[in-house]
């Protein structure tokens, strides 16, 4: 299995329309996890494949979003949809122009690494894809593009859990196709 990253560094709130913000319905109501898989979908684009199946590895689930929507008072359904995963990945789906299979994954402390061994076993091209908070109001995306075909110079080893997985990639991107082990 060969594999990708590519990551996308992003501030929430937003204070300007986003360049994608017309395919996107509503998107001043995403919460940050859905804002960056837009927004890197919007940067990746033109250099990704689309995959055939999607596992949104979705860290710590919605509990800060959640969290947010229940000390801002829980008055507004609306804001509330937007943790669920189905309309977490939207976004990115309505960016990429992309329809097909999502898997929704959650174990923590090692969603993103668990994420990546399930994607491995898959026999066709997927993603692993997802949102991580930072610090303060600094956000990542991230995109694990993984594909069965073609030879790959280096290694990608599989970790045990997502502070490994972080620890190795540090704050490089890899763009280059990888061998994943």
């Amino acid at each position: 299995m060969n594999v990708r990253f590519h990551r996308h560094a992003f501030t929430f709130p937003s204070t300007e329309a986003p360049p994608w913000s017309a395919v996107v319905d509503r998107w001043y109501q995403l919460d940050p996890f859905a804002y960056g898989l837009a927004d890197g979908a919007h940067r990746w684009r033109s250099q990704v494949t689309p995959p055939e199946m999607v596992f949104l590895a979705s860290e710590r689930a919605s509990n800060e979003t959640d969290s947010r929507f229940v000390q801002g008072g829980a008055s507004s359904p609306a804001k509330f949809v937007h943790t669920l995963p189905n309309i977490r990945v939207s976004s990115l789906c309505l960016v990429m122009e992309w329809r097909g299979p999502v898997l929704c994954l959650q174990k923590d402390p090692q969603t993103v690494a668990f994420a990546l061994s399930e994607a491995a076993t898959f026999p066709g091209r997927s993603w692993v894809t997802g949102a991580r908070h930072l610090a303060g109001d600094t956000y990542q995306a991230y995109l694990f593009e993984l594909a069965p075909e073609g030879s790959a110079e280096g290694t990608f080893p599989a970790l045990a859990d997502d502070a490994a997985l972080w620890r190795f990639l540090g704050d490089k991107e890899h763009t280059e196709w990888r061998r994943y082990e």
